[in-house]
């Protein structure tokens, strides 16, 4: 026979029941669809839009919406569990061709543009390996090949392949190929077995900062206080613009550099780098962060320069900012950082320098203290006639094409992970209900306002640190208690990350950040479905800065939808029961390559283990 107290707490646990029911339904009511997309109920105008807009945000506010095509699911009732999701994209978000080819309104004439470039190059005889995917089949585009030239004895690069030999380097069964003025590869001669060593460049062929600082030049700025940002890199570019390395440019130039064969193949102009773009080519880039990069990165290169002028007056007379700007390009994209003998050197490598990159990395490179040489090695087979390439990081394609002067085509991970970031700049919203919410919101996160950059990857430090802040900027008081109860006060959210608390608080920050996405894609001046167009047009070749640009851009607006996406389907979603959503999220969201298959992975883990009463409302 139940007894008083059973029969008390039964009802207790009915009457919290109930209390957790009217919460999901009041939450769930007091959602709003704006612009495509969930936003908690506010005071005032719920679209986030202000007072009316001007420039780009007026031109693209009617785009805008109808771009925002991220499903939230095809049948979003509370009934539907095939929950699917889709971007505007040709990324890897579980979308197959079908899906690709039915996503993106792609205009007919582009549609056969796209397969005139794919017949063409069908027609190329490409490696096979060289032509698995873009950014390895792209040194085959027509554009490249129609200015294809070889390597002959009157070339400068016959004169640098045989001062390479001259002085014992050595890379064996392998050959340069020079598309064109702008683009040339290494490629192999015949099968080369996983762990060879496939090239050897002595310590003598090597340019490093050491040599710099025992120029008249060097050793004046190394032995005088100065407030250079890079030192490694200027005192190279001072050991190359001191022996001549930009003779060329200089009327009546001369070089008798043992480094002459190798000055000789660099590039005389980088205008691939931004940092050289003129003013229309800046232009394809607007609405991103990166021009604002762009600009910085130029000045903070040319403070280095008149650092060096402070300290050596008659170097600015002798070398101009074209030159420093110039090498420091040269250095900054061609340079490894090595340990010769104990001592970390940022070294110039000739012949190594000039594998094209590819991930996932095919070689690996160091110094050889035993050898006195840099040397490269094999890490798998590499097969007659490919390209062989080298791996110069997992980056961003803003930082790609800043350092690099080119952008990745797909710039993913062999796990799936995608490298592109976006940046996001966010604030709390205002507090007029209960100023003791913001007290606390501020006390965990000490700051009103945050700006970091993010990626489609839910554990990377600057995506989980976005999270982070967008839970506390939507938490009621249970959820800040059970936030404070974790210990989060004593350690910044960037060490610490913020995890799920709630189901009510994860769909709520999912909101708060889609209408920051939002108002960040109008500062686009075109939608992710006109670049998307533009790229499939074999018009814009593949090593060109209008292209490039497309990428950059294309890849932050892929992740701004990415989290307009997420805040879609949510809803929906999570309206059902937690161990439902267990169940559909474990059978339809499986894939561990896929951005959104493992945030929701990851969600569905930190909420089953949660802190809240059956993870409710």
């Amino acid at each position: 026979m139940m007894t008083t107290n059973q029969q008390n707490n039964n009802d207790d646990e009915e009457k919290k029941k109930k209390r957790r029911e009217e919460k999901r339904r009041l939450f769930f009511e007091n959602l709003v669809v704006v612009q495509g997309g969930p936003l908690i109920r506010s005071r005032g105008n719920s679209s986030g839009s202000g007072p009316a807009m001007d420039g780009v945000k007026k031109r693209n506010m009617d785009k805008l919406q109808t771009s925002l095509v991220v499903s939230s699911a095809k049948g979003t009732s509370a009934g539907d569990e095939n929950l699917t999701y889709e971007l505007p994209t040709t990324g890897n978000h579980g979308m197959d061709e079908k899906a690709i080819a039915s996503g993106p309104k792609t205009t007919t004439s582009a549609r056969e543009d796209a397969k005139s470039m794919a017949a063409s190059l069908s027609k190329i005889k490409v490696h096979a390996v060289d032509g698995k995917e873009g950014d390895r089949k792209k040194f085959y585009h027509e554009s490249v090949l129609e200015n294809k030239t070889t390597v002959n004895e009157s070339d400068r690069y016959d004169t640098f392949l045989t001062w390479l030999n001259e002085n014992n380097a050595s890379f064996p069964d392998q050959y340069l190929k020079k598309y064109s003025d702008g683009v040339r590869g290494v490629h192999a001669d015949r099968d080369i077995p996983a762990d060879k060593q496939i090239a050897t460049v002595p310590l003598k062929l090597l340019i490093h900062e050491g040599m710099g600082q025992e120029t008249e030049y060097g050793r004046r700025v190394h032995n005088t206080k100065n407030n250079i940002i890079v030192p490694n890199h200027t005192q190279v570019i001072i050991y190359l613009l001191s022996t001549g390395a930009r003779y060329w440019a200089k009327p009546n130039g001369k070089c008798t550099s043992f480094f002459k064969p190798y000055y000789d193949i660099l590039p005389r102009t980088f205008n691939s780098f931004p940092i050289f773009w003129t003013e229309e080519e800046l232009s394809w880039l607007e609405g991103s962060t990166l021009v604002q990069q762009i600009q910085d990165r130029k000045h903070n290169i040319l403070y280095d320069y008149h650092e060096v002028c402070r300290i050596c007056p008659e170097f600015r007379e002798e070398f101009s900012e074209e030159d420093f700007l110039w090498c420091r390009t040269a250095v900054g994209s061609r340079n490894f950082g090595i340990s010769v003998n104990g001592v970390k050197r940022t070294a110039m490598v000739p012949w190594s320098d000039m594998l094209n990159h590819y991930r996932p990395r095919e070689t690996s490179w160091t110094f050889s203290d035993a050898q006195q040489s840099f040397i490269m090695t094999a890490l798998k087979k590499l097969q007659k006639g490919q390209q062989i390439m080298d791996s110069y990081g997992k980056k961003c394609n803003s930082k790609f094409l800043m350092h690099y002067g080119f952008a990745v085509e797909n710039n993913r991970e062999a796990d799936g992970r995608c490298m592109n970031e976006v940046a996001i700049q966010i604030e709390l919203p205002p507090t007029e209900v209960d100023d003791f919410l913001g007290e606390q919101r501020l006390q965990l996160l000490s700051t009103s306002e945050l700006v970091t950059r993010v990626s489609m990857t839910y554990d990377d430090q600057g995506s989980a640190e976005l999270m982070s802040f967008c839970r506390v900027a939507v938490a009621n008081q249970e959820e800040l208690d059970i936030i404070f109860q974790r210990g989060h006060m004593h350690y910044s959210i960037t060490e610490n990350p913020i995890e799920p608390v709630s189901v009510r608080n994860e769909v709520a920050a999912f909101a708060f950040l889609a209408r920051e996405c939002r108002q960040r894609l109008l500062m686009y001046p075109t939608t992710i479905e006109e670049d998307i167009d533009m790229l499939a047009n074999a018009n814009i070749e593949p090593f060109s800065n209008r292209r490039s640009a497309l990428i950059v851009v294309k890849g932050e607006k892929e992740i701004l939808h990415y989290y307009i996406g997420i805040a879609e389907m949510l809803p929906s979603l999570m309206q059902k029961k937690l161990n439902k959503v267990e169940q559909i999220v474990n059978r339809e969201y499986s894939d561990d390559r896929n951005d959104l298959h493992r945030y929701l992975q990851y969600m569905i883990r930190r909420l089953t283990r949660g802190d809240l009463d059956d993870n409710d409302y």
